[in-house]
């Protein structure tokens, strides 16, 4: 009956709010606690929810690292689930032209080199929203998750690029 008419009935679990919220935050929690340690073993210095404020332009970022033997920041964005890729890019964008200039003059920490990096579950999900619009991705981050590491590894330029983390709930188990 219903297919004369072009309806479709869709049916979708739900969890309660504040039950969804805690396992996001679970989740993104598990992967900040990855990238930081990641980051230190190869030298940084890691600083979670950086906080900024210029000129009005606020935020946040989920992981700041210092590099200091290759005057390296990394600004590295964290996402359990990339649900707005619109907001990834405006936000890493900001991100990118305000950070640097607030990390010197809060910390004295002048870059000689900025790694921009989108540090993402590797879940099926995620994989495919980057790749349904791999040209935006790939023009903002070319890097892969590879050149993540190696950039990490040993910085010797401005960087962008996406990096593949373990699905939290299979790291986790």
């Amino acid at each position: 009956m219903f297919g004369l008419f072009d309806v479709h009935v869709d049916l979708a679990p739900r969890l309660p709010t504040a039950e969804l919220a805690r396992l996001l935050d679970r989740d993104h929690a598990l992967l900040v606690e990855a990238v930081v340690r990641a980051i230190r073993t190869v030298g940084w210095e890691a600083v979670p929810e950086y906080t900024f404020n210029h000129y009005g332009e606020r935020g946040s970022v989920d992981v700041l690292g210092w590099k200091v033997s290759e005057r390296a920041l990394a600004i590295l964005e964290i996402k359990s689930r990339v649900a707005d890729v619109q907001d990834v890019h405006a936000a890493m964008d900001r991100r990118g032209r305000i950070v640097p200039l607030a990390a010197a003059r809060e910390r004295g920490w002048r870059p000689a080199h900025v790694g921009r990096i989108l540090a993402v579950a590797g879940t099926h999900a995620n994989r495919s929203a980057i790749r349904t619009h791999a040209a935006t991705f790939g023009a903002a981050f070319p890097g892969d998750t590879r050149a993540v590491r190696r950039w990490l590894a040993g910085p010797t330029s401005d960087f962008a690029g996406v990096w593949y983390l373990p699905p939290v709930r299979q790291a986790s188990r």
